[in-house]
């Protein structure tokens, strides 16, 4: 076993991830400071903020995630690591470091993609925030009947009795606020497209991505998404986000932008951003998280991995029944009865 004592932050993770893919999670968890910081912006039904690696243990004891004393969820029998990407911030301390997990079950592949912001010291991480497709997970362990329960409990009460409340007028973009990002950073130009996006400029939004530009919706149900180009970044976003017109859904209609973290890399092309999004609806409020990863020139996205929670977002756009049919129809043929 590798003693990560001297060890930078990227070589920690890389252990973690080693570790937990062979099943090896008390040798995962002591890479974990005991003091410990861990936030899941992903889990469902909400977010999580853990405390400790004690407290941490039990999360995962009761949600069937690594386990110290008990067998290992299924996702873990056969299990492989692929596609790692590492992002070094800035500050040497922080790592950025995305990977998918392939789970073979059965003669199926169930991949589950992950990202993750994680500080170290002295060899262990001592804050991290983790970014999981729990639905995902959800397929490899044989457990989506509970999660359709759970999803389904999420719907709003505005949204219950057969009739969504009535949304307010459109807002009108403002072409005036718009900032030329030719000659900005990474960071400028992906704050630039949230800003845009947010106040329910999509068009202008969309011009800051480059004619080539590559995109990847590693959360996107019922499975991962890469487009490659503008015209199909266009197609896939009448599909999803704005089907029957030109306005975006529910959740940009009264929006707030939170939480806004920016990790500069070593490469000065890519930039790493978190932020969430409030949505308000009638009484209720929605809270969704975001990661992205974008690399730009000249001023645009060329390529960017966008991890977004796509279930929230259809509590908040109220599109749960959809979702629902999409993840029941993700079980795997060995759990249909």
């Amino acid at each position: 076993m590798s003693d990560t004592t001297t060890s930078s932050p990227a070589e920690v993770v890389l252990e973690l991830i080693r570790r937990a893919g062979a099943a090896d999670f008390a040798a995962a968890y002591e890479l974990c400071h005991e003091d410990i910081v861990l936030s899941l912006p992903t889990f469902l039904p909400k977010p999580v903020v853990i405390e400790g690696r004690a407290k941490q243990v039990a999360l995962n004891n009761a949600n069937s995630g690594p386990t110290v004393d008990q067998k290992a969820p299924r996702l873990y029998d056969d299990l492989e690591s692929r596609n790692v990407r590492v992002h070094q911030s800035t500050d040497p301390n922080v790592v950025i470091v995305e990977w998918d997990f392939v789970s073979h079950i059965d003669g199926h592949e169930v991949v589950h993609p992950n990202i993750q912001v994680t500080q170290c010291r002295d060899g262990k991480m001592v804050r991290t925030t983790d970014y999981h497709t729990f639905v995902a997970r959800a397929v490899a362990n044989g457990e989506i009947p509970a999660y359709l329960n759970m999803i389904e409990n999420m719907i709003l009460p505005e949204d219950r009795g057969g009739s969504a409340p009535p949304r307010p007028a459109a807002r009108r973009p403002d072409e005036s606020t718009r900032i030329d990002t030719a000659a900005s950073k990474p960071a400028d130009v992906v704050l630039e497209v949230l800003r845009r996006v947010s106040t329910g400029d999509a068009v202008g939004a969309l011009e800051l991505y480059a004619d080539d530009i590559e995109l990847a919706f590693p959360f996107m149900l019922p499975e991962p998404v890469v487009i490659k180009g503008k015209a199909a970044q266009i197609a896939l976003l009448e599909k999803t986000e704005m089907p029957g017109g030109a306005r975006l859904p529910r959740l940009y209609d009264d929006l707030e932008v939170r939480d806004v973290r920016v990790h500069e890399t070593t490469d000065p092309d890519i930039v790493v951003v978190e932020w969430t999004y409030v949505s308000r609806i009638g009484d209720s409020t929605v809270v969704n998280s975001n990661i992205v990863v974008s690399q730009c020139r000249d001023g645009k996205i060329v390529r960017s991995t966008d991890y977004h929670d796509h279930v929230t977002r259809a509590v908040a756009n109220g599109t749960v029944p959809a979702c629902l049919e999409t993840i029941k129809n993700m079980t795997l043929p060995l759990d249909r009865t």
